[in-house]
């Protein structure tokens, strides 16, 4: 009888082991591997864990690359629309200009969006410092879109249209009160960076680390003032990018309301 029983737990193993390859995913050794504790038909590994079959790791597989593309996507889409950005605002360019910071104003708060959900249940001072700070640079930072964009992009226009010259001391004024209290919004989100890659490598540990270097390093990046310009605005947009992305990568799948229970 145990000769048999063994017989039939190892080939519940194979025949696990291969439906989790099937699935692209790599099988982590461990002390109770989550591959082997899956149902194969009825029958089922017991291993003191929770029952975890091949469409669920698919699902979890596919669940985190939403979740990647979800929280870089903000960054992405900055860096493209920063390929079209004018370099100087003038009469010719200030249609554009207006138009291009009217679809900015909704895009740049949800970089912030995107630091919540990584922090989403993480703990503690340093995650709360991070959402706040993230709160900060979606407040302040928008000045620049609404003032230094929108405002005087139509100011401009304005200008041109009865004959004045397109830069006119007013329109400087405007332009270094927006950019002023945008530096707030600025600072706020070096220090959400920072703070957000120190709050999920506490949670992690080591393997949260590259991404929190190159979320750092963005955050760094992000206080040149070169708001999306090309070319230095829109690598900063694609290293913000990846940064975003690899901690989304290593954040663990949200646990079921009573899934501990049930596993028990």
């Amino acid at each position: 009888m145990l000769v048999a029983r063994l017989a039939r737990t190892d080939r519940v193993v194979t025949r696990r082991l291969l439906d989790h390859l099937a699935c692209g995913a790599r099988p982590v050794l461990g002390d109770h591997p989550a591959w082997l504790a899956a149902p194969v038909g009825r029958a089922a590994v017991g291993l003191g864990g929770s029952l975890v079959g091949p469409a669920t790791l698919c699902q979890s597989a596919g669940m985190r690359s939403v979740r990647v593309l979800v929280v870089a996507a903000p960054a992405v889409v900055l860096a493209g629309l920063g390929l079209t950005h004018p370099q100087q605002l003038t009469a010719a360019s200030a249609p554009w200009w207006t138009t291009l910071h009217l679809i900015l104003l909704p895009v740049f708060p949800l970089l912030a969006v995107s630091l919540w959900l990584l922090l989403r249940g993480v703990p503690g001072p340093v995650a709360w410092v991070a959402r706040i700070a993230a709160y900060g640079y979606a407040t302040f930072y928008s000045v620049i879109d609404v003032v230094v964009g929108i405002a005087a992009g139509e100011l401009t226009r304005f200008n041109a249209a009865r004959g004045l010259q397109a830069r006119t001391l007013e329109l400087d004024r405007l332009i270094g009160v927006g950019n002023d209290v945008g530096e707030v919004g600025v600072w706020c989100f070096l220090v959400a960076c920072a703070a957000t890659a120190l709050a999920v490598v506490l949670r992690l540990g080591r393997r949260a680390l590259p991404g929190a270097l190159v979320l750092l390093v963005a955050g760094v990046l992000f206080t040149g003032g070169w708001h999306i310009y090309w070319p230095a605005g829109v690598v900063t947009m694609l290293v913000l990018a990846v940064g975003l992305g690899l901690l989304a990568a290593v954040l663990p799948d949200p646990q079921p309301r009573g899934g501990r229970a049930a596993g028990g």
